[in-house]
């Protein structure tokens, strides 16, 4: 099954200068101009303008960013019972054919910011097309397992909670050994990587589409610490929590809130 995560059009800048891509997600990049890009083992690798570049979960890469004007279209997604690769984190895809239609119309969608039902089915489209066009040795099969698929739905259902390792195995009836060994064979990573991309996926999805306050999301996310939770937020989407919100922010007939949240200041 594959789910889209998140979607979105987004002017990059400083914010994306040394960000940790290393979460769950598989990712999808399209730039508009050529000035930022990533670290792969050690090296520049620049994101060229009109490609599309799909970058597996657990890549381990850091970004850089030196460009002036470029907008950037993004999607996250997962994909139960197959892996990226680590030896091979990135892949460099044409923007052609199919792909160039849907594209056309993803990003028409999301300019005009219309249609948010149609822009998930497009990015699905996108998803699972570019997967199909990578080479055998770039996917790593994961073991099927509905205990672990139960304890993923848990994760979700639970973020509030102060939820662990032994509620976990609990969940998906293994001992605890068993469980991270199964755990990280259904999914790639552990379940502490999992259950934080999660809590800050959805903290990011509540800046963008509430006006709760700092410490509101910081409860509804199970982090309870406010100071620790705009630390690991800026390191994993460059920005803290405010600036985030001041350049995302989008309910309804509001594009540019003055006082979202009234604890919201920068940390």
């Amino acid at each position: 099954m594959l789910r889209v995560e998140r979607l979105q059009k987004v002017r990059l800048g400083k914010f994306w200068d040394n960000i940790s891509l290393s979460d769950g997600f598989w990712r999808v990049y399209c730039h508009t101009a050529p000035g930022a890009g990533v670290f792969l083992n050690g090296k520049k690798y620049e994101l060229m303008p009109r490609r599309f570049y799909l970058i597996a979960p657990y890549a381990d890469l850091k970004t850089y960013f030196n460009a002036g004007v470029l907008y950037q279209y993004y999607i996250h997604f997962e994909v139960n019972f197959f892996a990226g690769n680590s030896n091979c984190p990135i892949h460099e895809i044409p923007l052609e054919g199919d792909l160039q239609g849907a594209f056309d119309k993803f990003t028409s969608l999301l300019d005009s910011g219309n249609d948010p039902m149609r822009g998930g089915l497009l990015a699905m489209q996108i998803a699972a097309a570019l997967l199909s066009k990578l080479p055998d040795e770039a996917l790593v099969k994961l073991g099927v397992d509905q205990r672990i698929a139960r304890v993923c739905d848990f994760m979700r259902q639970n973020l509030s909670r102060p939820i662990g390792l032994n509620d976990f195995a609990r969940v998906a009836n293994y001992a605890t050994n068993s469980f991270l060994r199964r755990f990280r064979e259904a999914t790639g990573g552990t379940p502490y990587q999992y259950l934080l991309h999660l809590r800050y996926a959805q903290a990011a999805r509540l800046l963008e589409s509430t006006d709760l306050s700092i410490k509101e999301i910081c409860s509804s996310v199970g982090v309870a610490d406010r100071f620790h939770f705009s630390r690991c937020f800026k390191q994993i989407y460059g920005n803290s929590p405010a600036a985030y919100r001041r350049v995302n922010f989008r309910i309804s007939g509001t594009s540019d809130p003055e006082h979202p949240g009234d604890d919201l200041q920068e940390d």
